[in-house]
């Protein structure tokens, strides 16, 4: 929950491993508009220094996929102002000439159509030089993988835990029994 003054203004839910976080943004209609993006980007500051988060990924549905709210209010542009990347190569060079068209006519408006397409894939933004621009992976992923393949633990928590640990493992090509202590202790 995000409060300002003691009143519930929005939330923010996040969903980590590693140094990516998976991040979904609310604020309430009565107090949208005013300070809306200084109070997303200090959530995420303050989770990139908490978590050490350096990749923050957004559904599509976010800025406007199979949500017209999102569409109408041009939701693309403002996690896009705020450094988010389509991860789609295609994507990236349709929202830079969008880009380019409203800064030879600043009362253009980006179209619907165009916005749809923008809101078809994640969107990344990274806070650390050298990490790479895009990811496609979802921990929704991972959850039906461990779905599909955990029948074999009949609800033992040891078991859970021990099968979870292996499949994220397998399935992120990590091998964490050759991290140093520091490395594992992150």
């Amino acid at each position: 929950m995000i409060f300002k003054n003691g009143v519930p203004v929005g939330y923010f839910e996040g969903l980590s491993i590693f140094e990516r976080m998976e991040s979904g943004f609310n604020l309430y209609y009565t107090f949208r508009e005013g300070e809306t993006a200084w109070l997303y980007a200090r959530v995420l500051r303050l989770l990139r220094q908490f978590l050490g988060v350096t990749v923050f990924s957004i559904d599509p549905y976010q800025v406007g996929h199979e949500n017209e709210e999102g569409i109408e209010s041009g939701a693309f542009w403002f996690y896009r102002k705020l450094g988010f990347r389509p991860v789609r190569p295609d994507l990236m060079k349709l929202a830079l000439s969008e880009e380019h068209r409203i800064a030879a006519d600043p009362r253009r408006r980006t179209s619907a159509r165009t916005l749809r397409k923008l809101a078809s894939v994640t969107c990344c933004s990274k806070y650390r030089r050298g990490e790479a621009d895009g990811t496609s992976f979802k921990f929704a992923t991972l959850a039906w993988l461990f779905k599909a393949d955990g029948s074999r633990v009949h609800g033992d928590a040891q078991k859970i835990r021990v099968h979870a640990e292996n499949l994220v493992e397998r399935s992120l090509g990590l091998r964490p029994r050759d991290w140093s202590e520091g490395e594992r202790s992150r």
